[in-house]
């Protein structure tokens, strides 16, 4: 869909911010971004951020989608919902590179990075992250909130629970359970359930 006489409204003025907006522009939205830190934060990359999240719930009337651009996984659903509270249409920011099959159901205000692939039969909760070049198998469920970082593999069938971290690089074998708040530290080679609100790392990963 061609969204190019849109406006988006990007929450978080920070590095993955740009990443957001970036994609947000690839989608042909225009890009408005508001940051708890204006005004001594004024910019994000080439992008003017021009309030705060008052300021911004405040003019609701003006913007067709928001999108919250917060990599930390409990702030992203803190103010997402506070936004799906206040009446916002939320966004899916999927960039046009990544490859999401057909099947996939999606909830919303996910952010798919270019190059990341999702394979048949996955579904995607509310808020989640999937990062630039991840490859999440088939049947694969990744929970609300949750961050899968760049160049992450979940082979198939594998759960992923609300506001889970799994670090960059890290491998995750078929039909395991990744329980809700885990950390998966970078280049982790997971071989076993995760338990709720554990820190993983290592090859393969023990808790840490």
């Amino acid at each position: 869909m061609n969204n190019s006489k849109k406006q988006i409204a990007l929450i978080g003025g920070g590095g993955h911010g740009k990443v957001c907006a970036s994609i947000a522009e690839e989608l042909g939205y225009t890009v408005v971004f508001f940051d708890d830190a204006f005004p001594e934060v004024g910019t994000c990359g080439k992008w003017p951020i021009i309030g705060t999240k008052k300021d911004l719930i405040a003019r609701i009337e003006q913007f067709d989608f928001s999108f919250v651009a917060i990599g930390n996984c409990e702030i992203r659903e803190r103010i997402q919902n506070e936004l799906v509270a206040a009446g916002f249409n939320i966004a899916n920011l999927i960039s046009t590179t990544a490859s999401v099959h057909s099947s996939i159901k999606l909830g919303k205000g996910i952010l798919i990075v270019g190059n990341a692939c999702i394979n048949i039969g996955s579904s995607i909760g509310d808020g989640a992250i999937i990062n630039t070049n991840a490859a999440v198998d088939h049947d694969c469920q990744i929970s609300a909130f949750a961050h899968i970082c760049p160049n992450v593999a979940l082979a198939g069938e594998v759960f992923v629970g609300e506001l889970t971290w799994v670090g960059i690089g890290s491998s995750v074998i078929q039909q395991l359970k990744l329980g809700a708040g885990s950390m998966i530290g970078a280049g982790s080679a997971v071989i076993n359930d995760v338990p709720v609100n554990t820190k993983v790392a290592g090859c393969p990963a023990k808790p840490i």
